[in-house]
């Protein structure tokens, strides 16, 4: 350390220290804090122990900052919000500084911010700091596991908790959040006058902040995202890096659009969710009978509205419209009232006797009363049980999935007929769970029979046929019919963009499935042009945190990865590993896939360090969570082992690369290039380890 001339600011601490390791830990992180060099933090010169009657006191020395405190500055009428944005922005580089040298401050307040009288912000008060590296993240000066370290309001969710372990550069994001939200209202975001730790740290961790836009209309839109995102209670969602919140202020200021976006509506509604469990998890089957009723309606109207305009058969077939019109209107009626009874009122306290309804309990009573009471109203059993059928394979519950599809379609037919736009495109969602149970040759007849009659019997355009269109296209990319995917997606994709109903996130699956198809067909440039066009499409009306949106962008990385660009591809397959974790929930299956694709991409840039621990934990769980055989457990395993064979490690890709095999002979062929990769691969790894006998085995199935 050197040693200035001139005046210091001398920080005697209250602990003792009477433990030879508690003075090596405080040598050592004063040595780290005395390498922070930045004009935003009060400079570290000089420290060491001195004896006392009570024990060794430490100390230590520091530049003397003349100037304001935060707290003073803040009631300056005269510093308006570009000012106030400009000073956070300084403050967070100095933060920036302290993390790039492995530093976390751990106590950002008004009270540790002076700003000199040339208005550079000076923190000061790093004596609760600590490392970030975890090989040096060591109990400093004043903490214990369960003790609170720093001042109480601007202490972040993880950090109240009290455990040092959880703590990392994101608590500093939430502290100096904290600050800026008073810093620009006046006011803390969280009112903790009067209050007892134990409710003071409830309310941190669960409570969400005031709107900053209360106290200062002119905050609106991006301030107050910039700030609300700083203060996300879960750190993933935080701005993960000091740097990153200070660049979303500058882009304000310089006019520029911001990063952060507002919590998205599913976000928003999960939140919720945790608080009202039993009434969201009825909820949540409502909404899907209520969409599924709307998909009905529409069906209907479009029937009507295609009727035989002509003067002389309206005559004549006036009753018998009448007669349907009454019947559908008793469905619908019935429905809402099964619906209203059986699923929405399960959650009322003398329904469910004050405890929480779960979804299972709700569907599986529904389930059971369906053809009991709606004996007399078969069309409204039919649509229920096809509603039923959506939700239990949502819940990846394939047998009951499948029972209550059955019986939707045994009820469509019986009561509408095999011609009857609703029952055919009712075949094409049962023939896609008996695919899902791998009966192969029972979905394929179903869904051509399906197809045929919506062509003859509803016309090309109508909406039904072409969902059932794309629905065979997208089958056929699975089997490798890439040609004839395209040729349904060129046929129908065209003909539903002109539909007035047609749906943004629709639009984008169906066109990011185009996509793919291109890609697979070897037309990379068409592939990425329709993707991009696709997803600057829906941006422009779509949630950025919509399922089908983050499937999009996986798209995109995997179109990048394709033509070979994965340094371009990796951070959107980071963002969507890290988005689909969020949103749908770390165990679920497309979150799954996201960070296998994650894994891939890192191997493909040469980090297969990086990659195998991603790999080694979502396989066996993607496995786990498809029917044996499978294609996609039979994809997802072939990539880790041949990533494993590549970097030499035959004994550990063997086995999974005859597992792999196992599920792609079993659903896709030997013949097929997938099966035919993993052959050779065989044959290699055999070859390499001396097994002739076998390498020869493996050599005699391959198709070359």
């Amino acid at each position: 350390m050197r040693t200035p001339v001139g005046w210091w600011r001398l920080k005697v601490l209250r602990s003792s220290f009477t433990q030879p390791a508690m003075r090596r830990r405080f040598e050592y992180e004063i040595q780290l804090l005395a390498r922070l060099q930045h004009p935003g933090i009060a400079q570290i010169f000089d420290a060491g122990i001195v004896p006392s009657p009570d024990g060794p006191i430490p100390y230590f020395a520091m530049e003397l900052v003349h100037g304001r405190s935060l707290h003073e500055v803040a009631k300056d009428p005269g510093l308006d919000l570009r000012g106030r944005l400009e000073l956070i922005a300084r403050i967070a580089d100095a933060v920036h500084h302290a993390h790039q040298k492995g530093v976390i401050h751990r106590d950002l307040k008004p009270g540790n911010i002076l700003i000199a009288p040339d208005g550079q912000p000076k923190i000061l008060d790093f004596g609760v700091a600590r490392a970030v590296d975890p090989d040096l993240q060591m109990t400093t000066m004043r903490t214990e596991v369960g003790q609170l370290i720093g001042t109480l309001p601007y202490m972040s969710p993880e950090q109240v908790e009290g455990d040092p372990g959880q703590l990392d550069t994101r608590s500093d994001v939430y502290a100096l959040g904290v600050v800026a939200y008073e810093l620009i209202a006046g006011s803390l975001p969280y009112d903790l006058r009067n209050k007892l730790i134990p409710e003071a740290v409830r309310v941190i961790r669960q409570e969400e902040p005031s709107r900053l836009s209360a106290t200062n209309r002119e905050c609106r839109g991006d301030v107050e995202t910039i700030i609300a995102k700083s203060l996300e209670k879960d750190r993933e969602r935080r701005y993960q890096s000091i740097a990153e919140f200070a660049s979303d202020v500058r882009r304000f200021l310089a006019d520029e659009p911001i990063v952060a976006r507002p919590p998205s509506r599913v976000y928003l509604v999960r939140k919720f969710a945790k608080r009202h469990r039993g009434l969201v998890a009825v909820s949540s089957v409502a909404l899907v009978l209520l969409v599924c009723g709307a998909v009905v309606s529409t069906v209907l109207a479009v029937r009507l509205a295609g009727a035989n305009t002509s003067l002389q058969d309206a005559v004549t077939e006036a009753g018998e419209a009448r007669a349907e019109a009454q019947a559908r209107a008793a469905a619908a009626q019935a429905v809402n009232e099964f619906y209203t009874t059986h699923l929405l009122l399960a959650a009322a306290p003398e329904v469910s006797l004050g405890r929480d309804v779960t979804i299972v309990e709700a569907l599986d009573d529904a389930a059971g009363r369906v053809d009991t009471e709606l004996a007399e109203q078969q069309e409204a059993a039919a649509f229920i049980h096809r509603a039923l059928g959506s939700v239990y394979r949502r819940l990846n519950d394939q047998s009951r999935a499948l029972h209550h599809s059955a019986r939707s379609l045994e009820l469509y037919e019986a009561t509408l007929g095999e011609e009857d736009p609703l029952t055919l495109e009712m075949m094409n969602i049962h023939a896609r769970l008996l695919l899902d149970d791998t009966r192969y040759e029972e979905a394929a007849a179903l869904r051509e029979r399906s197809l045929a009659g919506l062509r003859t019997h509803a016309g090309p355009t109508h909406p039904a046929t072409l969902r059932v269109m794309i629905s065979h296209a997208m089958v056929a990319m699975e089997f490798d019919e890439i040609d004839r995917a395209i040729e349904l997606f060129e046929e129908a994709l065209p003909r539903y963009e002109r539909w007035p109903e047609a749906d943004a996130g629709t639009l984008l699956d169906y066109r990011t499935a185009l996509s793919q198809a291109y890609d697979a067909a070897g037309r990379a440039d068409d592939a990425l042009a329709l993707l991009q066009s696709a997803i600057a499409e829906a941006k422009l009306t779509m949630d950025p945190d919509h399922p089908t949106y983050m499937k999009s962008l996986n798209s995109l990385g995997a179109t990048l990865a394709a033509r070979g660009d994965f340094a371009a591809a990796l951070p959107i397959t980071r963002e969507i590993a890290e988005s689909a974790a969020r949103v749908l929930g770390e165990g679920h299956l497309n979150a799954l896939l996201a960070r296998q694709n994650l894994a891939r991409t890192y191997s493909a840039l040469g980090r297969f360090p990086e990659a195998e621990p991603i790999w080694a934990d979502v396989v066996p769980r993607i496995v786990g969570q498809l029917p044996d055989p499978h294609p996609l457990a039979g994809a997802v395993i072939k990539s880790y082992g041949i990533a494993l064979a590549e970097h030499d490690r035959d004994a550990e890709a063997l086995p999974r690369l005859l597992e792999s095999y196992r599920h792609l002979d079993g659903t896709y062929g030997n013949d097929h290039p997938q099966t035919q990769q993993v052959v050779r691969w065989l044959v290699a790894v055999y070859d390499r380890g001396g097994d002739i006998e076998n390498g020869d085995r493996w050599r005699a199935l391959l198709g070359d």
